[in-house]
């Protein structure tokens, strides 16, 4: 039926064009779950979270996941503790998609939303928007909200208020 390997994935994940790894990413859907999530893990495997080359595939990897609806809790904490901030963004943007289907997700969307970086601190917030509980979104926005005012000052006290 197909005249190509999961495989193909390999060389394609690694691509700098944002449409060739989409493309991907799409016809890697029409495939057997099995299949793909398997070559998926032997070329994730490889990669390293530390190096900044490894970054994109890493997180082009969580996405054939999350396209495939499977959550990976492990692959995501890889991507979650990248340094860049727009990996970091990317990946809790899909820890609010698979939101109750990870374990202690809400603890780790808690972590983000006091990231360092604006931008993972703004996903945290859409992404609590996917979980069920109207606490949690409440208690999401108040924490990026403190942690918004203290970076913005530059101070802030250890109770969690601000002057």
């Amino acid at each position: 039926m197909y005249t190509q390997p999961p495989l193909l994935w390999r060389g394609r994940g690694r691509s700098k064009q944002n449409g060739t790894r989409k493309r991907a990413r799409i016809e890697l859907t029409g495939r057997k779950t099995e299949e793909v999530l398997a070559e998926i893990d032997k070329f994730s495997a490889n990669l390293n979270p530390k190096n900044p080359a490894d970054f994109q595939p890493l997180l082009e990897c969580l996405w054939v996941y999350q396209m495939q609806r499977v959550p990976n809790k492990d692959l995501l904490q890889k991507v979650l503790e990248i340094q860049d901030a727009k990996t970091r963004a990317a990946a809790v943007r899909v820890l609010g998609n698979w939101n109750t289907k990870i374990e202690n997700g809400l603890v780790l969307l808690k972590k983000y939303a006091t990231d360092a970086e604006p931008l993972v601190r703004s996903q945290a917030i859409l992404a609590a928007s996917n979980f069920e509980a109207v606490v949690v979104v409440n208690r999401t926005l108040k924490t990026a909200e403190f942690q918004s005012a203290t970076t913005a000052r530059g101070q802030g006290r250890c109770d969690g208020t601000v002057p």
